[in-house]
């Protein structure tokens, strides 16, 4: 149930919870969980969907995220294309 689940499941799942009833800090918290593997595995699909998600409504941070996200990523194409013309 979900106040056996809140109680004993992991962080993961607990953020999880949070998340899904709509909390944003949870949201963002969880995005960065996926991402970076803490209390599970890596899964940057999971990371973006819920970071774009909270993002979507406002948060701050997590556009922030998503802004610097895509400057690395232009950045590295750019560098890759480059290479791929010498």
């Amino acid at each position: 149930s979900y106040v056996s689940t809140f109680i004993t499941g992991s962080p993961l799942d607990r953020e999880k919870i949070k998340a899904e009833n709509g909390n944003a800090d949870a949201q963002y918290f969880l995005g960065h969980m996926y991402y970076d593997g803490i209390g599970t595995t890596r899964d940057y699909n999971e990371a973006a969907r819920w970071i774009i998600r909270v993002a979507m409504n406002g948060n701050e941070a997590a556009q922030e995220a998503i802004k610097e996200a895509a400057e690395t990523l232009f950045t590295n194409v750019n560098k890759n294309q480059y290479l791929l013309k010498s």
